[in-house]
């Protein structure tokens, strides 16, 4: 039985951003050896999904639902392409893959060649309620250029894509508060990503050490439309929705936006409350 959590929450009420995303369009390398390297982040993906053979130029055969207890063994144990460290790719990782540009399919299709890229869930090696392993497994679908998450138990079923490779420092499941560099303008710099963050939501304001008032609640026509001249800056943003999720700490059940960083009321639900706009 599949339970909705809070830690996706930001992931999931990103949707209305889904198409002013990034394109994962031009980054990933497909190989004849049946694995496509992402230059953005050095991962590289089988491009068939477990189940499936590989011939050289396609994915043969229909692909089975595997459980989480049955891949579980997987890591290290599973050889392809010359290569046997291939393991279950992180909630963060998984969401990669998702081209938000496309209106129907999630991922590129020329470089994942299964039948299965519409409408699919993926599972992916993040524990849900804190990485508590008892409470089940998050999983990520990528289906119509969106994603979602949930709860899983230990035999629920879905797809299962693999990954090997050491991602760059932006894919952490953490967000501690030594990866971020506040200011007392309210401003705050995110090392892995480069990305400078106003720390309070659109609506609120900065006292110097805290964010005050109500953030603002607008529509996405609205929310497309903003400007600011905060803290002297002029290029502010909106973000797009792998951004606005870099902001989640995925081994966190609640508070899931550091409040260290972001001293806003609720950052459980960032997006439904309020805005942060970014500036790169």
């Amino acid at each position: 039985m599949m339970k909705s959590i809070k830690h996706a929450t930001l992931a999931v009420c990103a949707a209305p951003l889904f198409w002013i995303g990034t394109s994962v369009a031009g980054t990933l390398q497909a190989s004849a050896d049946g694995t496509a390297t992402d230059s953005a982040t050095g991962l590289t993906w089988m491009r068939c999904i477990v189940g499936q053979t590989w011939t050289g130029t396609a994915c043969l055969g229909d692909p089975p639902y595997s459980s989480l207890d049955q891949i579980r063994g997987m890591t290290g144990a599973t050889s392809f392409a010359g290569q046997n460290d291939w393991r279950l790719p992180t909630i963060r990782e998984l969401m990669t893959l998702v081209d938000y540009t496309l209106p129907v399919t999630g991922v590129d299709r020329k470089v994942f060649l299964d039948p299965s890229n519409i409408n699919s869930f993926f599972l992916s090696s993040t524990t849900g309620d804190g990485n508590n392993p008892d409470y089940g497994f998050a999983w990520v679908g990528v289906s119509g250029g969106g994603n979602n998450s949930a709860i899983v138990t230990s035999t629920d079923v879905s797809y299962v894509r693999m990954v090997r490779g050491t991602a760059n420092a932006s894919m952490n499941l953490a967000r501690p508060t030594a990866d971020y560099t506040p200011s007392s303008n309210g401003t705050v710099l995110h090392k892995p990503t480069q990305l400078t963050w106003q720390r309070c939501m659109v609506g609120q304001t900065w006292t110097g050490s805290a964010c005050t008032g109500s953030a603002s609640t607008l529509t996405w026509t609205q929310a497309r439309a903003l400007t600011s001249n905060f803290a002297g800056q002029s290029d502010w943003r909106l973000p797009t929705a792998l951004e606005l999720d870099s902001l989640v700490d995925y081994t966190k059940s609640f508070h899931t936006i550091n409040t260290d960083v972001f001293p806003e009321n609720d950052p459980g639900v960032v997006c439904v409350v309020g805005l942060h706009l970014s500036r790169s």
